[in-house]
């Protein structure tokens, strides 16, 4: 542990010295985070490690480098070979397989930079030199690269050996590069120690938008941030419902695959699989067959409109191969690593791939790119040295035009003899390609940095070339600036550019494949196309999407996403939408389930020959309660209407008036309103003219009872009108109070068919109901015993006689009507209740009332006061029981 401490520390000193003077008291501050977090201690000493065992790379340098000198130098880092030999050892790796367009890439820089150096606005007086690195596309490749491109020539090789002093080279201000997400992610966690900045031209993981990871990283390109999302709402704009997703475990596949699931989740897209390859996919043979054949079963037992495939080119020219091989169409959404890599399938038969929709970062051509190269390679002599001139100087251009029936590839070709030969039309195909315009606008940032921190004008630049990288880095991520006045340029808080997606097609034309432009997508979010995407039949899955009026889309056995079309259910309906409906409970479906019909309502309207009848029942009710008010009215100082009670007859003849009204109302539609009064009215009205009766009948019992030494307790207190009609109708109105509390009436329906309902008033509360039914049966019991015990009495008009039929017939009515109408289903459950409420009052007023109004209109010799005398003298001498008269 002292030793490894002891390491640390010299470290950190060292390093600090190989730093300017004026940035080492910031740096001290810096690298004081050494001493706290030992994973980085580590880091270094691997760093380290892995620079020695990067030396003996067998990479020739004349092929792995290219250097011109300036005042301040740009360096940059591109794959020229794309293949490294097996790694079983550390040493010696060799680089092969020359990718065409990172030769062109590489002249681009350069061109760029020339174009620069040839422009005395920009940085006048001021040289751009550049120092290229042959990456091979491999890390540990990479990792040498980065730190050849590190080494300083004011650093002490002593103080800092990690940056090792190479003679004639210059510390690079900026790096430009690399191309995959994988390698740039090495480079930046190297750059990210002295602070350099790094400009990748085709990086695109979202994990490099990390600051606190890749503090000074940037990119020319969108993140995959916004290409995932230009992917998700461009699916989503087709109506594409059903995705497969390829991608791989490696920087570029693994997070872009990621982002993209979350992206089709939150916008309802179905996945029918997903599927990530191993990093060594394309180079294990037992793994790739095992993988592509698990990928080509889920795309066979899962239809997709579209397949995403997201990982690196290697990855994609296997999977299309393989899907050329079995005869697989699809539509393919190709992300940016192969979107434009239209040689991808050099096989005759492309055309049988299906449709392949990409995605790439907004491309422009080159002003004067292509005229550029074409001199460049005609010269027979040129003194500028980049990887494109060494290789032709190696494969030189075939003196004889290319046939136009060719596949059209860049590749080596014979020249009919031993010597190969390159030609320059395939060179040419390759000029416009995706990455070429991102590194043209890499450099001008720099540029455009440069002119700011130098303090240019026209005639020159006010400050030393001599500075510390991260302070140019600093600038380059305060540049806005539009280049060559058509593309506008700035960089995010996380390194990430302004500019958008292009959308593109591939038009297969026999065995050529021709890429057109689309649409865009804006980093705003918007998806524009130039025009409709043709539609091609045979790529649309046998799934249904949505469904004609009366079906409802339903999952299909043993699949993930695909969906089928059946007839919705009984009592649901479907206008075409994805899913069936059910009817309101008021409605059924019509017999196609495309909509919902009104059912029959059934109720006991006015029409009904029970309903006349009723209603011409309580009509005459009310007319003859009426008469019989105004016959009282007109003798209500006779003895018959004094010995009815007096002013109770006019308060029980109001009570059946409101009795008759309840019955009306019960014939009426029924509605919460006719069906909370209905009931609680009548009960109410006649539980007051059963009172009234009650208070009358008392009133003849104790008049005619001589018993007083029984009745001076009791029944002379009770004998108190008023009071027995408040106790008798006070207690009924609590009781309706509470029904009102609890569960008022209301409408319901009682029987609810398919295409029928029969609605009635349901009763709310049913044991407050039937409890004040009771109550009034109670009463009416009451009313009966005294009626009947004073049958005896010397009553000349017979009051307690007829009193007791009406008494009998409401019990009868009320033990006959509550299991009929409790039972009854139908319309005429109204019937029952009405014409049980009318008998009940026509029982109250032809045995109450009648025999009244047939003596004051036909026996007016009894109704006077001498008649009744008599007839009580007559009566009690018949009981042999003396009478006193005053």
């Amino acid at each position: 542990m002292q030793t490894a401490y002891s390491t640390s520390l010299s470290f950190k000193e060292s390093c600090t010295r190989c730093l300017p003077t004026h940035v080492r008291s910031s740096a001290t501050e810096t690298l004081s985070f050494c001493e706290v977090n030992m994973r980085l201690f580590w880091f270094y000493v691997s760093l380290y490690g892995c620079y020695r065992i990067t030396l003996s790379l067998h990479v020739p340098e004349d092929r792995s480098v290219v250097y011109m000198p300036g005042d301040v130098i740009i360096g940059g880092l591109f794959p020229i070979h794309e293949k490294v030999s097996s790694k079983e050892k550390p040493f010696p790796i060799e680089c092969s397989d020359v990718s065409m367009i990172m030769l062109l890439g590489a002249q681009a820089m350069i061109y760029a930079i020339n174009k620069i150096n040839k422009s005395p606005e920009l940085l006048p007086g001021v040289v751009i030199g550049y120092k290229i690195q042959d990456t091979c596309g491999d890390p540990s490749v990479a990792t040498r690269a980065t730190l050849k491109l590190l080494e300083q020539s004011d650093g002490d090789p002593k103080m800092c050996p990690l940056l090792q002093h190479s003679p004639g080279s210059e510390g690079v201000k900026a790096v430009i590069g690399e191309s995959s997400s994988e390698v740039s992610a090495v480079v930046a966690r190297l750059l990210a120690v002295p602070m350099v900045a790094q400009i990748s031209y085709f990086s695109t993981s979202e994990l490099l938008s990390s600051k606190l990871k890749f503090p000074s990283f940037l990119r020319t390109v969108p993140s995959d941030k916004h290409q995932t999302m230009a992917m998700a709402k461009f699916v989503n704009k087709q109506q594409w419902d059903i995705v497969g997703v390829i991608g791989s475990d490696d920087e570029y596949g693994k997070y872009g695959s990621e982002t993209l699931l979350d992206h089709f989740n939150l916008m309802g897209t179905c996945i029918a699989f997903k599927e990530i390859l191993p990093a060594d996919f394309t180079e294990n043979g037992a793994l790739r067959r095992e993988k592509l054949d698990e990928i080509f079963k889920k795309m066979k037992d899962n239809p997709t409109d579209a397949v995403v495939v997201f990982t690196k080119e290697s990855n994609v020219r296997a999977i299309l191969e393989e899907a050329l091989k079995r005869g697989v169409r699809r539509t393919w959404i190709a992300s940016d690593s192969w979107s434009t890599m239209t040689d991808i399938c050099k096989q005759d038969n492309v055309k049988n791939i299906g449709k392949v929709i990409g995605f790439i970062s907004q491309r422009k051509e080159i002003p004067g790119f292509k005229e550029y190269v074409r001199q460049l390679i005609s010269q027979e002599k040129n003194k500028e040295g980049s990887f494109l001139l060494n290789y032709i100087s190696q494969n030189p251009l075939c003196p004889h035009a290319l046939a136009e029936d060719h596949s059209g590839s860049c590749a080596l070709y014979d020249n009919g003899s031993e010597q190969k030969c390159l030609h320059w039309q395939c060179l040419e195909n390759y000029i416009d390609e995706k990455y070429l315009y991102s590194i043209y606008l890499a450099v001008n940032v720099i540029g455009h940095a440069l002119n700011s921190y130098l303090k240019c004008d026209h005639d020159r630049c006010r400050q030393n070339t001599t500075f510390p990288a991260w302070e140019l880095l600093q600038e380059i991520q305060k540049v806005n600036t539009t280049v060559d006045n058509t593309t506008h340029i700035f960089f995010d808080e996380n390194g990430d550019p302004s500019t958008g997606q292009e959308i593109l097609e591939w038009k297969i034309e026999g065995s050529k494949v021709n890429i057109a432009s689309i649409g865009v997508y804006e980093t705003s979010g918007a998806v524009m196309l130039y025009s409709k995407i043709a539609t091609d039949a045979s790529l649309i899955p046998n799934c249904s999407k949505s469904c004609k009026p009366g079906y409802e889309l339903v999952q299909m056995e043993n699949s993930t996403c695909c969906k089928t079309c059946q007839p919705c259910e009984d009592k649901s309906f479907s206008e075409g939408g994805p899913g069936c409906k059910p009817c309101p409970s008021d409605q059924y479906a019509s017999p196609q389930r495309d909509s919902c019909l009104d059912k029959d309502i059934s109720f006991l309207e006015w029409t009904d020959g029970l309903s006349i009848a009723l209603a011409m029942f309580d009509g005459l009710g009310v007319v003859l309660t009426v008469l019989v008010t105004l016959l009282f009215a007109v003798h209500r100082n006779t003895p018959v209407v004094k010995a009815a009670g007096g002013y109770l007859c006019f308060l029980c003849l109001l009570s059946l008036l409101a009795c008759f009204a309840s019955v009306i109302v019960s014939l009426a539609k029924p509605s919460e309103v006719t069906c909370k009064v209905t009931l609680p009215l009548f009960l109410l009205a006649f539980t007051l003219c059963t009172a009234c009766v009650l208070a009358n009948l008392l009133q003849i019992f104790v008049g005619f009872s001589f018993r007083v030494e029984l009745l001076a307790s009791t029944l002379k207190r009770l004998n108190k009108p008023a009071m027995v009609l408040c106790v008798s109708v006070g207690l009924q109105a609590v009781l309706c109070m509470v029904w009102f509390i609890t569960e008022p009436p209301g409408k319901n329906t009682l029987h609810d068919s398919e295409k029928h309902i029969t609605i009635a008033c349901s009763n709310g509360n049913w044991i407050v109901c039937v409890a004040m039914f009771m109550y009034i049966c109670l009463l009416s019991i009451v009313c009966f015993l005294f009626a009947y015990g004073g049958r005896k009495l010397p009553d000349l008009y017979k009051n307690a006689r007829y009193v007791t039929v009406s008494m009998l017939v409401y019990l009868v009515v009320c033990v006959l009507f509550l299991p009929f109408y409790l039972n009854s289903v139908s319309k005429y459950r109204q019937g029952i209740q009405a014409a049980s409420l009318l008998t009940s009052t026509y029982s109250l007023l032809i045995c109450h009332f009648a025999p009244k109004c047939f003596i004051i209109l036909c026996r007016k010799n009894i109704n006077n006061e001498s008649a009744i005398a008599e007839y009580i003298r007559e009566h009690y001498q018949k009981k042999n029981i003396n009478v006193v008269s005053h």
